[in-house]
């Protein structure tokens, strides 16, 4: 692309999300997972409480929680 600036291949994991970016919003993370979580509730938490551990993980990755 024209004028985009090419990625950092220097530093490692230069291009990895941070802690609390959402490259992804909680509804497709649930839709992957089958959860739909109550109204109300925090999405997130339901996420990270999910028996998948690649889901769980992303949704404490992406919400900030240890």
């Amino acid at each position: 692309m024209l004028g985009a600036t090419p990625p950092d291949t220097d530093t490692p994991g230069a291009d990895l999300p941070a802690v609390g970016d959402h490259p992804v919003g909680w509804r497709e993370l649930a839709d992957y997972a089958g959860i739909h979580p109550p109204t109300g509730d925090d999405p997130w938490a339901a996420l990270a409480d999910s028996d998948d551990p690649a889901v769980s993980a992303l949704a404490r990755w992406w919400s900030g929680q240890p």
